[in-house]
């Protein structure tokens, strides 16, 4: 009896580890967004700090696309201003070009988050730049491209 009820677990574990390594493997339908650029340029204060402007531009191939756009900068005192913003194709207030295969230049507006120490200021900052393509509006077949990067922030 005790070798029987061995013997099943055994398969039991068997069937569990062989199905899990199936949701390992790629699935059958391929992903046909892509994003094959994106680059922040040179940020804009407004008001002084209150927000900022930094112009993207993104080459992406697919249905739809998505940006978010994180910033970072540390301020006098030591403290830390985190500000983000996101474009989109389909979803959002302002609807981007589809993803057509050819370079296009957004604008993107980031304020500083709920909390933030203080308002952003002329100099350097950190971007998280998150680019996602997806084949339709139900966010399948989606590819995503993530990027860090240093920029300058100067008044207008």
């Amino acid at each position: 009896m005790i070798m029987k009820a061995a013997a099943a677990l055994r398969s039991l574990c068997a069937l569990v580890l062989g199905l899990g390594s199936l949701a390992l493997l790629p699935s059958s339908a391929s992903a046909t967004g892509s994003v094959t650029q994106l680059e922040i340029g040179n940020g804009q204060l407004l008001a002084k700090g209150a927000a900022l402007t930094a112009p993207v531009t993104y080459t992406c191939e697919g249905g739809y696309g998505t940006l978010f756009l994180q910033v970072r900068q540390r301020v006098q005192g030591g403290g830390l201003v985190v500000g983000s913003g996101q474009w989109d194709t389909e979803f959002g207030a302002v609807v981007l070009p589809a993803c057509s295969g050819s370079p296009q230049t957004v604008t993107v507006t980031i304020r500083p988050d709920t909390g933030s120490v203080s308002a952003f200021k002329a100099g350097v900052a950190l971007a998280f730049l998150t680019f996602t393509a997806c084949d339709d509006p139900s966010f399948t077949g989606c590819t995503f491209v993530q990027k860090e990067v240093e920029f300058r922030l100067g008044n207008r």
